[in-house]
């Protein structure tokens, strides 16, 4: 497939300033191609994964860094997604080399040629680390707050 196949702009077709930039920090593109089993990965992609990922790529090597309570349900997802046609999205922790562990989200849909043969996956993952530490440290928050008004009550 030509590289602007496989991942293309998300903003294409979109006037400047309302689609992605190709280097958009905390967002990645991938590529499972089905007629050859190999995985790609956009340059963002690789940077945000922190892990000296190639292209293409290994797909073990990721799973290896995913949290272990995290990879049975994305490989599952991503199975069944393979398996289907369906799109798939999900959520997991990944360790990186140098900024520890990170949330991604993740989001793909079927390459089809036709109707129903399904060729491919591609998809979009992002860094939500800050925006997950930052509802994690709202609810602590708002639970400290809600034992301290029960103890000054009681």
């Amino acid at each position: 497939m030509p590289e602007s196949d496989v991942f293309p702009h998300p903003g294409a077709g979109r006037a400047p300033g309302e689609g992605w930039t190709q280097s958009t920090p905390g967002f990645g593109r991938w590529l499972h191609d089905f007629t050859d089993g190999t995985w790609s990965w956009s340059e963002e992609m690789i940077a945000m994964y922190d892990a000296g990922l190639s292209n293409p790529g290994d797909v073990e090597a990721v799973f290896a860094r995913l949290h272990p309570d995290d990879a049975d349900r994305v490989r599952t997802s991503l199975e069944r997604a393979m398996r289907t046609g369906a799109p798939l999205n999900g959520q997991y922790r990944f360790r990186t080399d140098t900024r520890g562990e990170r949330v991604f989200a993740f989001f793909g849909d079927p390459v089809r040629i036709g109707r129903d043969m399904v060729v491919a996956l591609r998809g979009y993952t992002i860094d939500v680390t800050d925006h997950v530490q930052a509802v994690a440290r709202g609810m602590a928050t708002e639970m400290v707050e809600e034992l301290l008004g029960e103890r000054s009550s009681g």
